[in-house]
Formats: structure tokens, C-alpha cells, sequence
């Protein structure tokens, strides 16, 4: 993305990003291991189990477009965080499961 660096500083990054989707219109796929920050970024999550990678759930976010900071302070960002945690937590479980098993 045009103007994001891997260097810029974590914290205004996913302003940032947000920005540059809202000024592009761009379809972003987000790689990311952090439940806090694909929940702030996303519309969309597709949340993967460990080795091997498989699509262990959906989560639509259907959170306001224009995101703040002061936003995830709020408790509609803390139910969302803890919808994406619970279908992380069971594919980090059953990913164990079928890693025990190879």
C-alpha cells in the first residue's frame, strides 16, 4: 500500500491504514496475529487454524466505517474483540488436536 511502510510506528498504523482504504476504496487483505487490531481494521474476518492453515470461521464486523482510537475504548470494540477471540481460541484447540495426530 502506497504510503505505509513497514517501518511506520504500530500505533498509527491502523489509522492509517484505515485512511488509505477509506480515501482508495481498495479491497486490503490483512495478514495479522492480533485479535485487537483485526477487529479495529476489519470488516471481514476470516479467522485460519495452525498448521494446517484451514478457514476455521467467518465474523462480519459491522462497526462504524470511520474508526477512532476512542473507539476502542467503547464496549461495542470489546464485544466484537471477544467475538473474533472465541472461533481463534477453539481453531488454536482443534489445530492442536489435528497437530497431535500427524
Amino acid at each position: 500500500m502506497a504510503g505505509l511502510r513497514a517501518g511506520h510506528p504500530a500505533a498509527t498504523r491502523p489509522t492509517h491504514m484505515l485512511k488509505l482504504w477509506r480515501e482508495d476504496g481498495l479491497t486490503v487483505v490483512f495478514v495479522t496475529h492480533s485479535v485487537y487490531e483485526s477487529a479495529f481494521l476489519s470488516t471481514r474476518l476470516i479467522v485460519m487454524t495452525p498448521r494446517p492453515g484451514r478457514v476455521a470461521g467467518e465474523i462480519r464486523v459491522t462497526a462504524p466505517q470511520v474508526r477512532t482510537q476512542e473507539w476502542r475504548a467503547t464496549p461495542e470494540f470489546a464485544a466484537i474483540a471477544r467475538e473474533v477471540s472465541l472461533p481463534l481460541r477453539h481453531a488454536m484447540d482443534v489445530g492442536a488436536d489435528i497437530g497431535s495426530r500427524i
